[in-house]
């Protein structure tokens, strides 16, 4: 039974939907129309298209893409990052685990999808696993669906993978799918494209009800409902139901809204203020085992510390003389500002590790130590950083590790 907390939201639901439609839309004493009605373009899924619809939680992708799945279930790939163990208050984790695992298999009897995955993450933790999309080849669907990225962090973390995975795709050459996101728990504020679910929105409540564990808590699914009907109210078709998406283009613009969500900093005063600083283990050229400090991006923290503790454990040597991340830089050529300067790379032992723009340097690994070895590239790229010995020979930068793609 719901609270009247609970009763009051929906309520205050339904007044947004009633003042969207007042607001925008000439007076009637019959049916309210919109004068300049929003008609974004229409989702068209081709029958042989592979979809891949991912989602931080399981409920999200019933919530946000439930029509997309009722409509497309056999032709689409469900891949959930996180187990939800957190969803629930008062309930252990391990038991909510089993809880919310159990309910998404009988969502997924529902759909009946081509395929589906629960890598089961910690719920709340997903930015400690920048990894997880890795071993995931994405290429082999036309389009990608992800929740919109919101104050959540699972949220924010999974929209960032999934943009920074095909962004990678894109910078190979290699075919892209089309990049989507969907609306969850807020309107989406940019609508490219409307999938009209009119049809399919009693299986979508279906798909919802599924979780049931979290519909006693938040009223998800009137809120769900709410939102493909204002898209139908601002289409100027009162009655009918549409979920809204998104198209995105993977880029550092779009990836870094998962970063800084109130946009990139614009000078160094601004950069220092939202990053931290962070103790990072490391044994010094002359064998001592110490710590050093790095000014960093908040999410950087435990991968790079983990980072440092395996290259300390490994033996690698660190001179903190020579190593550094952030620092206010851009490029007098190009105007782009650097990587360090969002406090998102790392340059270790620079005077060993000489790129292709520090000719007085030298690259000698297994004759320098302290130059980067294949075992600590290995390191780096197991906590989700490119390194710049892999850029081209016009920019070969072996001391360089950064957190986004290039």
């Amino acid at each position: 039974m719901r609270s009247s907390t609970l009763v009051r939201l929906k309520k205050a639901v339904l007044v947004c939907l009633a003042l969207t439609v007042c607001l925008w839309g000439p007076k009637s004493a019959a049916a309210a129309r919109l004068k300049y009605p929003f008609k974004p373009g229409a989702l068209k899924i081709a029958p042989d298209e592979k979809l891949l619809v991912v989602a931080p939680h399981p409920d999200d992708e019933a919530l946000g893409a439930g029509g997309l799945l009722s409509l497309y279930g056999p032709q689409t790939h469900v891949l959930v990052l996180t187990d939800g163990a957190k969803g629930r208050k008062g309930v252990p984790a391990d038991e909510e685990r089993k809880v919310r695992a159990r309910q998404f298999l009988d969502e997924m009897k529902l759909v009946r999808p081509a395929a589906h995955t629960l890598l089961g993450l910690p719920d709340g933790a997903l930015w400690d696993h920048k990894t997880c999309l890795n071993g995931f080849d994405m290429s082999a669907y036309s389009k990608v669906f992800v929740a919109e990225c919101d104050a959540h962090p699972d949220h924010a973390a999974a929209y960032a993978f999934v943009v920074e995975k095909l962004w990678g795709v894109s910078r190979r050459n290699e075919r892209t799918p089309e990049l989507y996101v969907y609306e969850v728990h807020k309107p989406l504020g940019n609508v490219s494209h409307t999938l009209d679910i009119t049809d399919v929105m009693p299986k979508k409540r279906e798909l919802i009800r599924c979780h049931a564990d979290q519909l006693d808590q938040y009223c998800y699914e009137d809120i769900v409902v709410a939102l493909n009907e204002l898209r139908g109210l601002v289409r100027n078709e009162p009655g009918r139901c549409y979920e809204a998406y998104c198209r995105v283009t993977p880029n550092f613009g779009s990836f870094s809204r998962a970063l800084f969500p109130d946009g990139l900093p614009n000078d160094a005063d601004e950069a220092r203020a939202f990053l931290k600083r962070v103790v990072v283990p490391i044994v010094t050229p002359g064998g001592k085992k110490t710590t050093m400090k790095l000014q960093l991006h908040p999410q950087l923290e435990r991968p790079v510390q983990r980072a440092f503790a395996e290259m300390a454990e490994a033996g690698f040597r660190v001179d903190p003389r020579t190593t550094g991340a952030w620092r206010w830089s851009v490029a007098k050529k190009t105007g782009v500002v650097s990587k360090h300067a969002y406090g998102l790379a790392i340059d270790l032992n620079w005077e060993h590790n000489g790129a292709a723009y520090t000719p007085q340097w030298k690259y000698a690994p297994g004759k320098d130590p302290l130059s980067v070895t294949p075992q600590v590239v290995a390191i780096w790229k197991r906590h989700g950083f490119d390194w710049g010995g892999d850029f081209p020979a016009d920019s070969f930068d072996p001391m360089h590790f950064c957190f986004t793609l290039r």
